[in-house]
């Protein structure tokens, strides 16, 4: 029985990787390395490279079986120290399944605890410095050359990044929007917004390692779906964040949109964007996911979630200067949190605004800022479409109602603060601004029945924030 090997590696710790700084530049020079790994610079590297037996290929997950031995020892021996050139301390790790017959669910199995097993072994770095060496200023690694944009002396991960960010093998794929240009600055982004305001969005797939496991479970050529299922997959995120963003920006004024896309591939989507678009993009691509992975896998032709899949969001908002490897980190947690309460059921969006300078975890987050004893200050997630959960869209229109002038919105961010220190205190002022806007205060889905069915008055506070 011939013997093929299925090849498996990954990019761990990619927002580390990408958003180590606050400059744009080199965030866009870590995604373009990013996406050429997984793409073209992986494929360089493989000896007769055959585009049928590559399984997966996008956001720094790749899987690939090689039909022969030595081959695949060639470039397991190889590839690791051309990714070290290029992305100095990333933290990539490769494994490697023999398969007798075909491809089942007990190989990629093997194959993910092997990746994960991978992880425990340290990085070689190729340009580690020696006595004497300078320090770059802002990393703290080994100075590598002077670099003329930047107008300093930067280490080689750096000097790379900004190389790289001259590239466009990320934005290929989605070229421009409407005649429109991506920011290359953050001050393109949060121009026009008050105060300098912007958003890390983070999605990703509901369940996917499980459908992928049903799909290799239940059916015979499974390499082969597999395959068009990753393909399928890809191209349904990179259309979705198309949609949403011609959609969203359709009648926006300036060459340059206010979003930047760092990670957009296999079933990830990580962008910047202007404060207040961040809930309507977020809205926009979560349906088109949805209604993309649908008209897609219908063409697959197998029973598994009604061929539809959902996704969940995380957006952090964050100030211009806000250190975004915390941003990021906040986005993902956020998105964590709205899939575990979810329950990957539905697609759903939770939201925090930053109003600390010390960064923790969400967790901590909810017990210093959003708890008052046992109650929770919490009132998300939120779906994109009709579930158990409450409605984005409800939200947004009740916070429009806060635009009105005559709604007592100094009164609301004043209930807001003294409900956690004083809550008779409160009570007496939302009798008050009862007595004088009932109304209006109807509308927003206020009550006076007391905290807990009042939870979404700090959300309402937060999205009208961004209102223009």
């Amino acid at each position: 029985m011939e013997e093929k090997y299925l090849y498996g590696a990954t990019i761990h710790g990619i927002q580390s990787f990408i958003f180590d700084s606050n400059t744009l530049k080199t965030i866009i020079g870590g995604s373009e390395i990013i996406e050429k790994i997984s793409t073209t610079f992986f494929i360089e590297h493989i000896t007769d490279y055959n585009d049928k037996f590559l399984l997966q290929a996008a956001a720094g997950s790749i899987k690939y079986v090689f039909q022969n031995k030595s081959d695949c020892e060639k470039f397991f021996k190889d590839f690791p120290y051309e990714v070290n050139k290029i992305a100095p301390g990333i933290v990539f790790t490769q494994a490697v399944v023999k398969i007798n017959g075909t491809l089942t669910q007990e190989h990629m199995q093997d194959l993910s605890k092997k990746l994960n097993a991978q992880r425990n072994i340290p990085p070689v770095l190729p340009d580690i410095g020696i006595m004497g060496r300078g320090k770059a200023r802002l990393s703290g690694k080994a100075l590598h050359q002077k670099n003329n944009e930047l107008n300093d002396y930067v280490d080689l991960l750096t000097h790379n990044k900004i190389e790289y960010s001259k590239d466009s093998e990320l934005l290929s794929k989605k070229s421009e929007l409407n005649g429109k240009q991506f920011p290359k600055q953050f001050s393109e982004i949060t121009k026009g917004s008050e105060k300098h305001w912007m958003a890390v969005i983070h999605a990703d797939g509901n369940g996917i390692g499980n459908t992928i496991l049903n799909i290799i479970n239940n059916n015979n050529n499974s390499t082969e779906i597999l395959k068009k299922f990753s393909k399928l997959l890809n191209d349904a995120t990179i259309e979705a964040f198309k949609e949403a963003s011609e959609t969203v920006f359709y009648n926006f004024s300036g060459g340059v949109v206010p979003i930047r896309p760092v990670i957009l591939g296999g079933d990830d989507m990580t962008v910047i964007i202007r404060a207040d678009f961040a809930l309507k993009f977020t809205k926009e691509y979560l349906i088109a996911f949805e209604n993309k992975t649908c008209e897609k896998f219908k063409k697959l032709n197998i029973k598994f979630l009604n061929n539809r899949l959902q996704a969940s969001a995380g957006i952090a908002f964050v100030k211009e200067k806000f250190p975004f490897h915390y941003a990021v980190h906040l986005a993902e947690s956020l998105c964590s949190y709205a899939k575990n309460k979810s329950e990957r059921k539905y697609s759903a969006i939770m939201f925090h605004k930053v109003q600390d300078s010390f960064f923790t975890s969400f967790d901590e987050i909810i017990k210093k800022e959003l708890s008052i004893g046992n109650t929770l200050l919490v009132n998300g997630p939120y779906s994109v479409v009709k579930t158990k959960l409450k409605p984005i869209q409800t939200i947004i229109e009740q916070a429009n109602t806060i635009q009105n002038k005559d709604f007592p919105k100094g009164a609301l961010r004043k209930w807001s603060g003294l409900v956690r220190k004083n809550e008779s205190a409160a009570k007496q002022l939302m009798n008050r601004m009862f007595e004088n806007h009932e109304a209006l205060m109807n509308v927003a889905g206020i009550t006076k029945n007391g905290i807990d069915s009042n939870l979404h008055i700090f959300d309402l506070l937060v999205i009208n924030s961004f209102m223009k």
